[in-house]
C-alpha cells in the first residue's frame, strides 16, 4: 500500500511540475507586465489543473496574486531595484 501511495504522490508532483513549466513557458512577460490579471486568468483556465476550482475561486486567486505582484513591483520601483519577473511570480502564486 505504501508503494502505491508513494507512486501516486510522485506522479501527482511530477504532473504539477510539468503544468508549472508549461504555464511559465506559455507566458509572455510583456503581456504579464501590461495585464497581469488576464495572464493569471489564462494560467488558471488554460491548463486544466484547476478544473475543480469554481470561477470565483480562480478570480480570488488571481486577484490576490495580482495585488501581491503590484505591491512588490511598487516596492522595487521605490527602492530602485529591478522589477520582478511577472510571469514567474504569477505562476508561482497560482500553483
Amino acid at each position: 500500500m505504501n508503494s502505491l501511495r508513494f507512486s501516486y504522490l510522485v506522479s501527482q508532483t511530477t504532473d504539477l511540475e510539468v503544468a508549472q513549466i508549461d504555464a511559465f513557458s506559455a507566458c509572455i512577460e510583456s503581456d504579464a507586465v501590461e495585464n497581469p490579471k488576464a495572464v493569471c486568468i489564462d494560467v488558471v483556465t488554460e491548463f486544466g489543473e484547476f478544473a475543480l476550482f469554481s470561477n470565483q475561486n480562480k478570480a480570488d486567486v488571481c486577484a490576490e496574486a495580482v495585488d501581491k505582484l503590484t505591491d512588490l513591483q511598487n516596492q522595487a520601483s521605490v527602492s530602485g531595484k529591478s522589477p520582478l519577473d511577472s510571469c514567474s511570480f504569477i505562476v508561482v502564486q497560482v500553483y
